[in-house]
C-alpha cells in the first residue's frame, strides 16, 4: 500500500515538532531529503514547523545550516526571538521571525526588519520608562503583550497614567500583567472605549483603585483569563462593591477567573460565584465576613457555567463563627452535576465522598494539603464508588510535613475495585506500595506518577515489575528508588526497555539530583534498544550536559525522535 503524500507529510510533521530545537530539526530533515528526489520535491515542502523555535547566539553555525536547508526545500517555520541577539546572527531568519520576547523598548525597525512579525511581548520595569510604547499602533497586525514590573529592591511603584490609559483605551494590548504595583484611578472618558483586544489580565501583589479595576474589566468583553492574586483596593476600600460589579459583567469568552484577596462579605462572594460566566473559578479569602449564621447556611450557589472549581477552606468572621467551622461550598452548591474538575484541600475528602454521586460528570480530583489523620477511609470510598467519568486522581506532594501529617495510601486492593481510573499521581509511597500498584496490572490505569520514600528494597524486583507490566504507558517515579546509590539508574533503564514494549514514556530519577555514571556500554545498549523498541517515545534520564557521553546520548535520542 502506498500512503498519500499528505499522510506521509503529517507523520513527518509530528516527528519534527517533538523536541523543538535546531539540532533535532537538522537531524530529521537531513535524512528525509536523502530518501528520494520525489520526497524532497513533493513531501518536504508540505511539512510545517508551526511551533515556535527559540534561537540562542551559541547556535550560530546550526542557525545558518538550518536557514540554508529550509530555504532550499521551502520548509515553513517560525522563530521566537530575544532582541539581545546579534542582528547579524539573526539576519538569515528575518522573514521567519514571528515573535519577540522580553522586549525592553519598542523600536520601529522591528517591523521593518521582520516582515512577518506577529507578536511582541514587553517587559517594562518601573525604573526604566524610556520605552517608546506611545509609538505602538493597533492597526499594524501585531499582537502586543505588556508586563509591568517593579524591581524587588524598590517594593511598590505606581503605574504611570499614560500606560494605564493605553491599556484601557487604545485597543493595543492582548495581554497585561502587573507585579508589585499601585494602580491609580483612571481618568475616564465621557464615552468609555470598548477594548476588544485584551484577552488576559494578570495582577499580582497589586493595590488598585476600585473604579480602575472595574473599568478595566467592564470594558473588555473578550477576556479569557483574569488572575487577581494578592490584590487589594487602594485606601483600604472593602472589596464587596467591586465583586458585585464584576459579577454583573457579561464576559463572552471567559475561561479562567482567579481571585485571592484578604477579605470580603459572604453575600458579595456568593453573588460573584452565581454571576461570573467563567468555566474555571478559584476564590480565596483570608477572612469571610457575615452577619448571621443563617445568612451563610441559607446561601446557594447555582452557577451552571462553572465546571472547574477549587474548594478552599473557609475562615469566617462574625457572630457565632464557631458554628461554621465545618461549612464548605459543597453544602450550598445546588447542582453539582456540571462539575468536571475539582480541587479540594485538607480534610474535605469526607465531603467529596458524600457528594461524589451528585457530581456525575466529574473527571478529575486534585487533592492538596492532607494534614491530619482520618482521611484514608474517605479516599478509599471515593475510589471504590467506581464512577465511570472519574478518570484522574492527583495528590499534590505535601510541602510541610509535621507531627500531624498523615499521608494517603492507594493500595492495589482498593484500586482494583475501580474499573475506570486512568491516571494516578501519588506521593511518599513505600517501596512495597509502589510494587503493589505495578503488579496489580490494572486494566484502565495507563499513567502512574509517584514519589517514593528512601528504602533498601530489592531493585531487581522493582525492575522486573516494570518489565512485566503490560498496561501502563506513562510511568514517572521519583525519589527513593535509587537513593543511597544502591543501583545505577542507567542499568534500570536498559533492563526495563529491553523487555517492556508498552511504555511510551519512562522517567526514573533520584531525589539526590546526582547524575548516575553513564558508560559506553550503556550508550551501546540504548542504541540497540532504540533500533528494536518502536513504542518508547520519551525517556527522562538525569544527565550532565558537560559530559561528552551524556551529550552523545542526548543526540541519539533526538536523532530517533525520542523526547527527554
Amino acid at each position: 500500500m502506498i500512503l498519500p503524500n499528505y499522510i506521509v507529510s503529517g507523520i513527518l510533521e509530528y516527528l519534527v515538532n517533538q523536541p523543538r530545537d535546531l539540532t533535532h530539526l537538522l537531524e530529521i530533515f537531513s535524512k528525509v531529503t536523502l530518501v528520494s528526489k520525489q520526497w524532497s520535491r513533493e513531501i518536504v515542502p508540505m511539512v510545517k514547523v508551526p511551533y515556535i523555535t527559540t534561537l540562542y547566539s551559541s547556535s550560530n553555525i546550526l542557525m545558518t545550516h538550518w536557514a540554508n536547508l529550509a530555504n532550499r526545500y521551502n520548509i515553513y517555520y517560525r522563530i521566537r526571538l530575544y532582541p539581545h541577539l546579534n542582528t547579524g546572527e539573526v539576519q538569515p531568519f528575518n522573514n521567519n521571525v514571528y515573535s519577540l520576547d522580553s522586549v525592553k523598548q519598542y523600536k520601529a525597525e522591528y517591523t521593518q526588519r521582520y516582515k512577518n512579525l506577529k507578536k511582541i511581548s514587553f517587559s517594562i520595569y518601573s525604573d526604566n520608562l524610556n520605552n517608546n510604547l506611545e509609538l505602538l499602533s493597533n492597526n499594524d497586525g501585531i499582537s502586543y503583550q505588556l508586563k509591568y514590573l517593579t524591581p524587588r529592591d524598590i517594593g511598590y511603584s505606581q503605574l504611570p497614567q499614560h500606560l494605564l490609559e493605553s491599556i484601557c483605551n487604545k485597543n493595543i494590548y492582548k495581554g497585561f500583567t502587573s507585579i508589585s504595583t499601585k494602580i491609580p484611578k483612571i481618568d475616564k472618558q465621557s464615552v468609555p472605549i470598548i477594548n476588544y483586544t485584551l484577552t488576559s489580565i494578570i495582577l499580582y501583589s497589586v493595590e488598585i483603585h476600585e473604579d480602575t479595576l472595574c473599568h478595566l474589566l467592564e470594558t473588555t468583553p473578550n477576556l479569557k483569563n483574569i488572575y487577581l492574586d494578592d490584590v487589594t483596593l487602594l485606601n483600604g476600600v472593602p472589596l464587596d462593591n467591586a465583586l458585585e460589579r464584576i459579577g454583573k459583567i457579561k464576559f463572552q469568552n471567559l475561561h479562567k477567573f482567579y481571585l485571592n484577596s484578604k477579605s470580603a462579605h459572604i453575600q458579595s462572594i456568593i453573588y460573584l460565584l452565581n454571576s461570573i460566566s467563567a468555566k474555571e473559578v478559584t476564590t480565596k479569602f483570608q477572612i469571610i465576613n457575615f452577619d448571621s449564621v443563617d445568612q451563610v447556611l441559607k446561601s446557594e450557589i447555582n452557577n451552571s457555567c462553572i465546571s472547574i472549581f477549587t474548594f478552599n477552606t473557609l475562615n469566617f468572621n462574625g457572630p457565632s463563627a464557631e458554628k461554621l467551622k465545618d461549612f464548605h461550598y459543597f453544602r450550598n452548591w445546588k447542582d453539582k452535576s456540571m462539575l468536571k474538575n475539582i480541587k479540594v484541600q485538607k480534610d474535605m475528602l469526607y465531603l467529596v465522598s458524600q457528594n461524589l454521586r451528585d457530581m456525575k460528570c466529574l473527571h478529575t480530583i486534585y487533592i492538596t494539603e492532607i494534614s491530619s489523620s482520618g482521611n484514608q477511609q474517605y479516599f478509599d470510598n471515593i475510589i471504590e464508588m467506581n464512577l465511570p467519568n472519574l478518570r484522574n486522581i492527583i495528590l499534590a506532594p505535601s510541602i510541610h510535613k509535621h507531627s500531624t501529617y498523615s499521608k494517603l495510601v492507594l493500595t492495589s486492593e482498593v484500586l482494583l475495585k475501580n474499573n475506570h481510573i486512568a491516571y494516578v499521581s501519588i506521593h511518599d509511597l513505600t517501596f512495597e506500595e509502589c510494587i503493589g500498584l505495578l503488579n496489580c496490572r490494572h486494566k484502565s490505569l495507563t499513567k502512574l506518577c509517584c514519589s517514593l520514600v528512601p528504602h533498601n528494597g530489592d531493585m531487581n524486583l522493582f525492575v522486573k515489575c516494570i518489565q512485566e507490566n503490560s498496561t501502563i504507558t506513562y510511568l514517572d517515579i521519583f525519589g527513593g528508588v535509587v537513593s543511597r546509590n544502591i543501583y545505577n539508574l542507567f542499568d534500570a533503564f536498559v533492563e526495563i526497555l529491553n523487555v517492556n514494549r508498552t511504555l511510551e514514556s519512562l522517567s526514573l530519577s533520584d531525589d539526590s539530583f546526582t547524575v548516575p555514571k553513564l558508560t559506553q556500554q550503556h550508550y551501546n545498549q540504548f542504541k540497540v534498544i532504540i533500533s528494536q523498541n518502536s513504542v518508547i517515545k520519551k525517556i527522562y534520564t538525569p544527565t550532565d550536559s558537560s559530559n561528552e557521553l551524556c551529550s552523545k546520548l542526548n543526540q541519539l535520542f533526538m536523532k530517533n525522535s525520542i523526547c527527554r
